[in-house]
């Protein structure tokens, strides 16, 4: 599959955006950006300025070569 970088960062971002559900909007994104880019993991990120680190609450991992993923909280 071929799409243009614009149309690939527009189609992620509807697909994290989509829903209220983070682990199902990152499970939508991960599956999406995954047909274009050679990914095993995607990992949801937060910056913290008042305590200046960088904190990891949610993973989104591909166990194996059949797609079977797994989204897991962090904290």
């Amino acid at each position: 599959m071929s799409l243009d970088r614009n149309e690939l960062v527009c189609q992620a971002a509807r697909r994290i955006c989509g829903s209220l559900d983070i682990q199902r909007a990152m499970a939508y994104c991960f599956h999406y950006k995954r047909a274009f880019l050679p990914m095993n993991e995607m990992t949801l990120c937060f910056l913290d300025p008042n305590l200046n680190v960088v904190r990891a609450p949610m993973v989104a991992q591909c166990h194996d070569h059949l797609h079977d993923l797994t989204t897991a909280s962090c904290t």
